[in-house]
């Protein structure tokens, strides 16, 4: 817990609590309730109804590097972690008597908060009132003292002022951030030290591609002299965090993307500093993408397991080195805040499957081909993966074979830079929700294939019920969101990509391959936000393990927007091919110095690709009417593209 020192006690009044406790004052806050103050409101949850026993949460400040105690005193029966409060000391303005503290319900009390309270400072008699100001579904309170002039002395003593409040039982942190320390032996950054709200936090190493040079399934590891180490850091927010970074080499020129976030740093010196508003992914980049650091802040967690709780594989802080990991029906594997799991995950016939936490899965210690990535599931049904990092998969990071009912949430996945490091693979499978996720992938980030590759698999099976949204994606080789190349499987339809940020990618941002006997139809592409960079490498197929990239001599190249293609390609297993229908690019917007092409082409008068609608595509802000002024080339066998939109 980042710069706070705790005081929370559940009451039945702030008034009773003094009587029963005079004089309590833990840390630096030294504050107690000074009554008479109206009573707390009872919600059904409420600890009150213990009675006098009570929880208490206690703390130190950060400079001990203190985590929260909980305390039960005798006959307390209520719920666990039933307190819930969290705040900084704020002064205002030269001489201001004022101080915050920010207090937060938990999920399901129906109690209120108890503005009025007056507090008295256990040292110097200095008493406090609390005054409301609402802010959403929580309070920041406003400690306002009756004795100005003594308010300033404490001043340089005070971490926090502490409210007393009732909050309900366990669910939601009440930090503004979480930080957990990296375990001990894990490599850290040697290039940005970052702090948030002024205090430090952990940057990890991970391992990137550093130039978009690859080869097709070679047999063999990609040479380590075409990657880069890269930096990124993770924590938990509830509201605006000022984020400081600190760099240890000489920069001139500071980007935030998504650029959509209209963050705008400020630079002093060696030093970058902005406010990152909400929790999400973005990335800082010096003098261009190499070496970028990759910030993760996640919404606060809640619902976390307890290590002990049965059915539950619990991996608490530390590094750990279990191997393979294979979960069963019903299980959940738990990793947490500043734990790093050396291992790949895999679930097959499983169902009701949990992968859980703020913690790092790293598969970088199985050769290549021999792990299965980070995790793989085959044939599965109700799984949830929430929160981790994925981080150096052997082959494809997060794969779904023949799977129903897969929810996907708040995961990174970073430091891919093998062959085939693809990013999440959909491939025959129903009811998935990919959402506020950041995938970086040296191969397709996101895809949704039909899969031919052994008798008796999952090919009858259709790609189906498909949502990928809120998602930031960087693909240092091969497509952004794809679907394709293969398209085994009876359809691939009512898919929807939306409110996507495509920071980079290599060759296509948006690309449907028909390689195969598939009907894709129903595809909509919606809010789509593409960034081009001035000058963009040329990807290369690599001759041989002896050829080195070089960059070509020409500029100019930029990835395709938009591509549809039927055509047999180096995957496909069917004799049959497919057809494209109803495809709609809905509020896609592009920016940089070059439009990217489009392409639009079938295979025949029978598979073709037909109503294909652009509704208000953007460049640098300006409407795309036509297929000329939006650089498309549609080809033979295609038929119904239309433009519309010029409105914002």
């Amino acid at each position: 817990m980042v710069g706070i020192s705790w005081l929370v006690a559940p009451m039945q009044g702030a008034g009773a609590y003094r009587d029963q406790n005079p004089g309590f004052h833990p840390g630096l806050t030294n504050l107690v309730p000074s009554g008479p103050n109206p009573a707390v409101p009872e919600g059904p949850t409420s600890p009150a109804a213990s009675g006098p026993a009570r929880e208490v949460l206690k703390g130190r400040n950060s400079s001990a590097r203190g985590k929260p105690v909980r305390e039960r005193s005798p006959g307390y029966d209520g719920p666990e972690n039933a307190c819930a409060l969290h705040g900084r000391h704020r002064p205002g303005t030269r001489g201001s008597p004022r101080h915050r503290v920010h207090a937060a319900r938990g999920p399901g009390y129906d109690g209120g908060f108890s503005p009025g309270w007056e507090f008295l400072h256990a040292d110097s008699d200095l008493r406090f009132r609390l005054e409301p100001r609402s802010r959403r579904d929580e309070t920041w309170f406003r400690m306002k003292n009756n004795s100005p002039a003594g308010i300033r002395s404490l001043c340089g003593r005070l971490l926090l002022a502490a409210a007393w409040v009732v909050a309900a039982a366990a669910g939601r942190a009440a930090d503004v951030v979480t930080v957990w320390p990296a375990p001990a032996g894990e490599k850290l950054s040697e290039v940005y030290s970052l702090s948030l709200e002024g205090h430090p936090a952990p940057v990890y190493v991970c391992r990137v591609s550093s130039v978009p040079f690859n080869q097709v399934w070679p047999g063999y590891q990609r040479p380590i002299d075409q990657t880069e180490l890269a930096g990124f850091a993770h924590w938990g927010m509830s509201g605006p965090v000022a984020v400081g970074i600190a760099v240890k080499h000489p920069f001139t020129n500071v980007v935030v993307r998504p650029s959509r976030l209209g963050i705008h740093p400020t630079v002093s010196g060696a030093k970058i500093n902005f406010t990152l508003p909400e929790a999400g992914q973005v990335t800082v980049e010096l003098d261009g993408p190499h070496h970028a650091l990759h910030l993760f802040a996640d919404p606060v967690e809640t619902g976390a397991p307890a290590s002990g709780t049965a059915g539950v594989r619990y991996f608490g802080a530390g590094v750990h080195h279990p191997g393979k990991l294979s979960l069963q029906s019903g299980e959940t594997l738990y990793v947490s805040g500043g734990a790093v799991v050396y291992a790949a995950v895999e679930a097959r016939g499983a169902s009701h499957v949990r992968i859980l936490g703020r913690g790092i899965i790293d598969a970088s210690g199985f050769e290549r081909d021999k792990g299965g990535g980070c995790i793989r599931l085959t044939d599965c049904s109700d799984v949830k993966i929430d929160g981790v990092i994925l981080r150096d998969p052997d082959v494809w990071c997060l794969s779904a074979f023949g799977c129903r009912g897969l929810e996907i949430a708040d995961v990174k996945l970073i430091g891919l830079w093998r062959y085939n490091a693809d990013g999440i693979d959909i491939c025959n499978s129903q009811d998935v929700v990919i959402r506020n996720s950041f995938v970086r992938a040296f191969d397709d980030a996101i895809v949704l294939k039909g899969l031919n590759w052994v008798p008796g698999g999952f090919q009858d099976r259709p790609v189906r019920n498909i949502r990928a949204r809120d998602l930031v994606i960087w693909c240092d080789w091969g497509r952004a969101l794809e679907i394709g190349a293969e398209t085994s499987a009876p359809e691939i339809a009512d898919v929807r990509f939306q409110d996507c940020d495509v920071i980079r990618t290599t060759h296509i941002a948006m690309d449907i391959q028909c390689g195969d006997r598939a009907l894709v139809h129903d595809i909509r592409y919606e809010k789509i936000r593409v960034e081009t960079d001035d000058r963009n490498p040329l990807p290369r197929i690599q001759a041989g393990p002896a050829e080195h990239y070089v960059p070509a001599p020409e500029a100019g190249y930029v990835p395709d927007l938009a591509v549809i293609l039927i055509h047999p390609n180096a995957y496909s297993k069917d004799a049959e091919r497919g057809s494209v229908r109803d495809v709609h690019y809905t509020q896609v917007s592009v920016t940089g110095k070059t439009l990217p092409r489009s392409a639009f082409d079938g295979f025949d008068a029978q598979h073709d690709v037909r109503e294909v609608w652009f509704e208000n595509l953007r460049f640098n802000g300006r409407p795309l009417l036509d297929a000329a002024a939006a650089r498309l080339r549609v080809g033979a066998h295609v038929g119904g593209v239309r433009f519309s939109g010029g409105g914002k």
